[in-house]
């Protein structure tokens, strides 16, 4: 559960190159979807598209304290200290689940889910990730020279 007194940057954007139209039909999709299939309870606020940039926006005033946007425990995507290993043996082993950090975990389980396609629940906003992402580790000698470092 997401309140409005909860910190967060007004507006999380992704850049993509499809037109605002056919865009705007995938946000409605994405809502509708995320309502059916993850339970996700949107008060005063929808996803939006705002010169290109995807976000989520109130289209109300919201109070102080007053929740805008619920999402069932069940239905996220977590992992856990003492989390059992998801995979099977011949996948990963039990011992290197339980020493990857979570942010690895996180990784697997998304990979996991991204490989079951249209059969997870996440399909939608799996679909949503950016297929590439510009990270200093990936650039060439001109891109880090630019930077004077």
């Amino acid at each position: 559960v997401i309140s409005s007194s909860f910190q967060i940057p007004r507006t999380c954007v992704f850049k993509t190159k499809q037109n605002e139209l056919s865009m705007s039909a995938n946000l409605s999709e994405l809502v509708e979807s995320s309502k059916q299939r993850l339970e996700i309870n949107f008060n005063k606020v929808n996803i939006s598209l705002n010169n290109g940039m995807r976000g989520i926006s109130a289209f109300e005033n919201l109070k102080p304290n007053e929740q805008f946007l619920a999402v069932p425990a069940k239905n996220c995507l977590v992992t856990t200290t003492n989390q059992i290993c998801p995979f099977d043996e011949n996948v990963m082993s039990a011992q290197y689940w339980q020493r990857s950090p979570w942010f690895v975990r996180l990784a697997l389980l998304l990979l996991k889910e991204k490989q079951l396609g249209k059969g997870s629940k996440y399909f939608d906003w799996i679909e949503q990730l950016p297929t590439n992402v510009p990270l200093p580790i990936f650039w060439d000698e001109n891109e880090l020279a630019k930077t004077n470092y």
